[in-house]
């Protein structure tokens, strides 16, 4: 009988051992498709932005665009972001985008890649927040907050001026 416990609980250890390993390497696999999916996007989306940026192009932006933030924008917005880069003018700087992964589901199933860019233009700053969604192999945006400043056309006191 002592052999038989013996017996056993040498079964339980190296199941338990087996289980630890095998969710360590997923975990493991997990973390580096989650690496990879991020420096992917992450690429698409500064070529994206820096082309947008360049050039406001509102049917490009679209075919960027998720069927959710097509839905969602109207006429309105459309008209006001592209009368916002006209002011803008040409861009001078773009940073490049920062973001992070943000997964949610039961099993992570849903994912979302959050990012944040700065650029600067002839006649202002731009900051935006962009959440990028999978949409079969290609990514889309399915968000797009953003911040803008004019800088003054004339030189005020106590304005920043060129040396």
């Amino acid at each position: 009988m002592k052999h038989f416990y013996f017996h056993l609980l040498q079964i339980v250890k190296t199941f338990f051992l087996t289980l630890i390993i095998v969710l360590g390497l997923q975990l493991c696999y997990f973390y580096y498709m989650q690496y990879f999916v991020e420096k992917q996007a992450h690429r698409w989306l500064d070529i994206v932005l820096l082309d947008l940026l360049s050039e406001w192009d509102e049917q490009q932006f679209l075919t960027h665009s998720s069927d959710t933030l097509i839905q969602n924008i109207t006429v309105e917005q459309r008209n006001s972001t592209r009368q916002i880069f006209d002011k803008l003018d040409e861009l001078f700087q773009y940073t490049g985008s920062k973001g992070q992964i943000i997964q949610y589901g039961l099993f992570l199933q849903t994912t979302q890649i959050r990012y944040q860019a700065h650029a600067h233009f002839k006649h202002g700053m731009f900051f935006t927040i962009i959440t990028l969604v999978a949409d079969g192999e290609h990514w889309k945006i399915d968000q797009f907050y953003y911040e803008y400043v004019f800088y003054p056309q004339q030189k005020q006191q106590g304005s920043l001026r060129l040396i």
